[in-house]
């Protein structure tokens, strides 16, 4: 099953990234940051996200071109029309205002770490008696922390953070969980088996790509992304990326093996 999904990525790339034709289509440039395991320069196609938006913009004609920079300044940019969107765009409502959202492209969900102990369970229905910790740039993870009236012990990068938990410096630490394990798993076995997971999540959060309100015909962009869209999904085009990006399923990264 999954190499006849590879079949249809393959036969719908080899119809639709053509070279001869890129300099007829007008070009669309996006914004962010890099956030393994959604998106990143680094990674296969640039990641699920990325992948996604450049097939559904490539076969409604448009060129793509993603510019990888600071998070608050990506957003900042695109709010201000000086990028076509911003990519992983998670829904608030003051967002709403500068940005239309695509259909939800992903799944994130924030977690509660703490070093693994079966004598030691924390209790999640307060934990604000812990000392907690949180990655420097994961925005989403500090959302949850805000939103409780909460200030991380440390705030430090996740080398830091995890150096810390694993000290007995901290006693949790709050994170993007696809984010976080992805990072951990590809730097550190023995760490990844030294920490575990609480349940249940404290949030979970659809991601998308923003297209900014500024950006001149963004209103015809969205409409032929969300026709192209739904014509890939069709055609299994989508499915196939997701197979070929090791998603889950629809909307959820899979993050955990």
């Amino acid at each position: 099953m999954k190499s006849t999904y590879l079949i249809i990525l393959f036969i719908f790339s080899a119809i639709v990234f053509r070279p001869s034709l890129a300099s007829e289509q007008p070009l669309l440039i996006f914004a962010t940051e890099p956030w393994p395991p959604y998106f990143g320069p680094s990674l296969l196609r640039q990641g699920y996200m990325v992948d996604v938006l450049q097939s559904v913009l490539n076969s409604a004609g448009y060129q793509v071109r993603i510019d990888y920079i600071g998070w608050k300044r990506a957003l900042a940019q695109a709010k201000k029309g000086k990028y076509t969107g911003i990519i992983g765009l998670y829904y608030t409502e003051d967002r709403e205002a500068h940005f239309r959202f695509s259909p939800p492209l992903a799944k994130s969900t924030v977690c509660l770490y703490q070093r693994y102990s079966k004598r030691n369970q924390l209790m999640l229905d307060d934990i604000s008696q812990y000392r907690l910790g949180v990655v420097t740039n994961d925005t989403l993870a500090k959302g949850i922390l805000d939103s409780r009236g909460l200030v991380a012990t440390v705030d430090a990068s996740q080398t830091v953070i995890v150096d810390a938990l694993l000290s007995g410096n901290l006693d949790a630490l709050v994170a993007t969980a696809e984010v976080f394990e992805y990072s951990l798993k590809s730097h550190s076995d023995q760490q990844y088996r030294n920490i575990q997971t609480m349940s249940p999540v404290l949030s979970t959060h659809d991601l998308f790509i923003g297209f900014s309100k500024t950006w001149p015909g963004i209103d015809h962009v969205v409409s032929k992304f969300e026709e192209h869209y739904l014509k890939l999904q069709e055609q299994g085009v989508i499915k196939a990326i997701q197979v070929l990006h090791n998603i889950d399923k629809q909307y959820d990264v899979k993050g955990r093996e």
